[in-house]
């Protein structure tokens, strides 16, 4: 008989292992239905990884395209800049080579066909 005794005491907690197993079941229950939920908002935001790789794919390629742009338009005013330097030099040698206003306008004539004044002495 104390086997049997031994027996009944070691079975004793079996109706409360049964029970936290029904409770865990009962509470677990709802968690089975949030997967298809869960599933859909991984899905979701799968595709929206995928656009966002997309956009930053051809922001990317936006980006290296105004850089070229860019230099291109630093070259055009580099160019721009170098033909102004260039057109300042010219008009201060032409300014430099006009008659003096002080003189008449037949002096100023043979000054710039002879390419000096005319000497005053007679």
């Amino acid at each position: 008989m104390p086997a049997v005794e031994r027996l009944i005491k070691q079975t004793e907690p079996v109706p409360e292992v049964l029970r936290a197993v029904e409770q865990i079941r009962e509470q677990a229950e709802p968690l089975s239905e949030l997967l298809p939920a869960l599933d859909s908002v991984k899905r979701e935001l799968g595709e929206q990884l995928e656009r966002l790789q997309e956009l930053i794919v051809a922001l990317e390629g936006d980006e290296s395209h105004l850089n070229v742009t860019a230099r291109k338009l630093v070259d055009e005013l580099v160019a721009m800049h170098k033909t102004v330097d260039e057109l300042q030099d010219d008009v201060k040698s032409v300014t430099e080579r006009l008659p003096d206003a002080s003189k008449g306008p037949l002096e100023k004539a043979r000054d710039v066909l002879t390419g000096g004044a005319a000497d005053p002495s007679p």
